[in-house]
């Protein structure tokens, strides 16, 4: 078992992987085995490498189905360039989680059912980007990714609220996503409006009209009068 381990260890390399993933992809179903085997401490490295032949074989729902298995094996951050084969890592992972999205996106679109593993990766994306304080990034990607969870919580992480959220309103109304989702947004986006000292009347008004709220806007106006406030 020790010879199995450092196989998988060794080929867990680019530099290794890059001129033999085409006789390795012989053994392919070699190294799923490894994975599924319980008893096997690099599982989740068999994982990886399965997943890694899979890309090369220009299967991309297997890469990405093996790249889930092999848990937190697979980095978001890619390994640093090799003087051999370059930015090899940093393709993989960029296309790893392209599909991860593009499947994400899918499923949500179609209210299908989300394998949990996948889910752990899109929300590892965004703890990775709340870390980094990219709020504008992660609001676009929950946008696309219909989680307006994560449009809260990047609002609450913000030094200058209003300014983001003034920003997503813009945005909102510029995208072409559907009338219901569209909807959501806005009236979440009006509610953290709502919460701020001194909100952005004009955006909270553009939130109105889209959601065909008249009498709303209207009350807003009469506010905007009876206090004087100049927009």
């Amino acid at each position: 078992m020790r010879e199995k381990q450092l196989i998988i260890e060794a080929l867990d390399d680019w530099d290794v992987l890059t001129p033999t993933w085409f006789e390795v992809a012989d053994y392919l179903s070699v190294i799923e085995g490894l994975h599924e085997n319980e008893n096997f401490s690099e599982r989740h490295r068999a994982a990886l490498l399965a997943s890694k032949v899979a890309y090369c074989l220009g299967d991309y729902n297997g890469a990405l189905n093996l790249a889930l298995a092999a848990e937190d094996k697979f980095q978001l951050t890619p390994r640093p360039s090799s003087v051999l084969v370059g930015s090899q890592d940093e393709q993989y992972v960029n296309k790893i989680i392209e599909h991860a999205l593009d499947t994400y996106k899918k499923a949500k679109r179609n209210e299908d059912t989300i394998d949990p593993r996948l889910e752990r990766l899109i929300n590892r994306l965004f703890e990775r980007n709340m870390k980094r304080r990219e709020l504008r990034y992660v609001i676009g990607l929950a946008l696309d990714t219909r989680r307006t969870d994560m449009i809260m919580a990047a609002f609450k992480a913000s030094d200058d609220q209003a300014t983001l959220l003034t920003e997503t309103v813009a945005k909102v109304l510029e995208s072409q996503m559907d009338r219901a989702f569209r909807s959501i947004v806005l009236d979440l986006l009006f509610r953290l409006f709502a919460e701020l000292d001194e909100p952005d009347f004009v955006s909270m008004c553009q939130c109105l009209i889209k959601l065909e709220k008249p009498d709303d806007v209207a009350e807003i106006l009469q506010r905007l009068v009876s206090t004087k406030v100049i927009f």
